[in-house]
């Protein structure tokens, strides 16, 4: 699967528009105005809920919700212009997310196979994300961990 992700310039609180590769939008994502810690809703197309991301205790931490449980932990290991993360699904087989920061290229493994390959489309503005899922699962997951590091690395979370 491929999707493009794009941060809404001119918006109340952080929205996302993500496209498949005809143009079409499956997904958006909203987050809640005024707000301290980041709260976020992965929405369908019929803004039907399918994930919440939620910033924990104003850290570098965040879960994500299905079914308003908890599904998952994302965990910044930051290391200078590389970046480490880990998606902690219970009962599963966790994601591994490193990121060259200044490039803006992130990959995705799970059980050391790639799944995914998340870089910055050239001249965008705003920013455009092109996302390559390796499959045809774990989709909401993978652009749910992006949306948290675009957050953590380019919305200025991360000072």
């Amino acid at each position: 699967m491929f999707y493009k992700i794009q941060k809404e310039f001119w918006s109340w609180g952080d929205k996302y528009s993500i496209t498949d590769l005809e143009d079409k939008p499956p997904y958006n994502i909203i987050g809640e105005v005024l707000t301290w810690e980041d709260k976020l809703s992965f929405q369908d197309i019929h803004g039907n809920e399918l994930a919440k991301i939620n910033q924990l205790n104003s850290s570098f931490n965040y879960e994500i919700l299905k079914n308003d449980e908890a599904y998952a932990k994302f965990i910044q290991e930051p290391i200078g212009i590389i970046s480490n993360y880990i998606l902690d699904i219970p009962g599963s087989d966790n994601f591994t997310i490193k990121g060259e920061n200044l490039q803006h290229e992130f990959i995705f493994k799970q059980s050391n196979k790639e799944v995914a390959i998340v870089s910055i489309e050239l001249l965008s503005w705003p920013n455009t994300y092109e996302v390559e899922i390796l499959g045809n699962k774990n989709n909401i997951e993978i652009l749910c961990s992006f949306i948290i590091i675009d957050l953590l690395l380019f919305s200025g979370k991360n000072e």
